[in-house]
């Protein structure tokens, strides 16, 4: 994380500086890319996973939040400072909050595991009961690694490659084309940004909500929940005709894409441990591949040849549908078990 906030220092100071097309490419498909993967979502997971076992799925849920507030609040903000004082401006001033916020906060203040702290997850001394101790050692210190081609041999994987992969595709749909179907349904453009505030801010206040429920009800049940959610809310937008009606769907729908944050390294913990997460989460990212190439083009091309997205939406509300057939796969030690299974369960099915 330590290289990645630096690196994503450095990707903003040439960004600014750019005065060349390959420069921004550089800049940003480069150098900001490895950056996002080293600081960014799956690092964090990775991190909250090693720290947390209990309570892990509030703290995923938490720790995700920081990327939807974002969402609600920095594109006013850098609009503002854009109108202000220019964009090569407000670009050096996100290089200079990373230098001076986020490379020593992570320098200083983290830690990589609880063990360097002479502490067990969830905030546990050594001190605490044998039977809890033996418990929470388990998930730090005797999970067997797995290799790359042991998890592609497993089921599980592709179980919740097939869960999350619709809920991936889903949200490019929404992010690229929600607004300009509110926009064909009758609504001005300020209307239209509000119904993508409201669902930034729904998935928000949702993350520590989904976080919750799998820790008291399990994984299946709450992915089940979450896809069931965001099939409603697609199919809802294209009966939508209001602010008030894409408002409702919208924050329906960002209650659903909630799980995606905290639910995908919750179930990977769960089926493959935390010593393996970070392969996993990387060889997930692959399986979800064709889902997110094939979102954009597909619900343009519905768009081109129907007039409407609406039949796009129904289409992809089916996908999530079909997704829901990945947590019956599970075993059902994910649905409510906060120590990891032996290596040989978790693979099995």
């Amino acid at each position: 994380m330590l290289a990645g906030a630096c690196l994503l220092a450095l990707s903003y100071i040439l960004l600014a500086s750019s005065t060349a097309l390959w420069h921004v490419f550089v800049a940003l498909s480069l150098i900001y890319a490895l950056a996002v993967t080293m600081a960014g979502p799956l690092v964090r997971s990775i991190f909250v996973t090693r720290w947390f076992t209990r309570l892990r799925g509030r703290a995923l849920g938490l720790s995700a939040m920081g990327t939807s507030i974002a969402g609600i609040s920095l594109p006013v903000l850098v609009s503002g400072m854009v109108s202000e004082y220019g964009w090569r401006i407000t670009v050096c001033g996100f290089a200079v909050a990373v230098a001076l916020i986020l490379v020593p906060a992570v320098a200083l203040l983290l830690r990589d595991k609880p063990e360097d702290m002479g502490l067990l997850p969830d905030g546990n001394r050594p001190a605490a009961s044998d039977a809890t101790a033996r418990d929470q050692e388990r998930t730090i210190g005797s999970d067997p690694a797995w290799t790359w081609s042991a998890m592609l041999r497993s089921k599980a994987l592709w179980a919740i490659g097939l869960t999350f992969g619709p809920m991936v595709c889903v949200y490019i749909i929404v992010m690229v084309h929600l607004f300009g179907h509110t926009v064909e349904s009758g609504l001005n453009n300020t209307q239209a940004a509000m119904i993508l505030s409201a669902f930034a801010f729904a998935t928000a206040i949702s993350k520590p909500v989904i976080g919750l429920m799998a820790d008291v009800m399990g994984a299946r049940i709450t992915l089940w929940s979450t896809l069931i959610a965001q099939a409603f809310a697609l199919a809802a937008f294209t009966f939508a005709d209001s602010v008030s009606t894409f408002m409702l769907a919208a924050m329906i729908h960002g209650f659903g894409f909630a799980a995606l944050a905290s639910m995908r390294p919750f179930a990977l913990a769960k089926a493959f441990g935390v010593r393996s997460l970070g392969s996993a989460l990387g060889l997930l990212s692959w399986i979800e591949l064709p889902f997110t190439a094939i979102a954009s083009p597909l619900a343009g091309f519905v768009f081109d040849v129907t007039g409407s997205y609406d039949s796009a939406f129904l289409v992809f509300a089916g996908f999530l549908l079909v997704g829901c057939i990945g947590p019956f796969l599970l075993r059902s030690e994910l649905r409510n078990d906060p120590v990891p299974a032996t290596a040989r369960q978790r693979g099995g099915f």
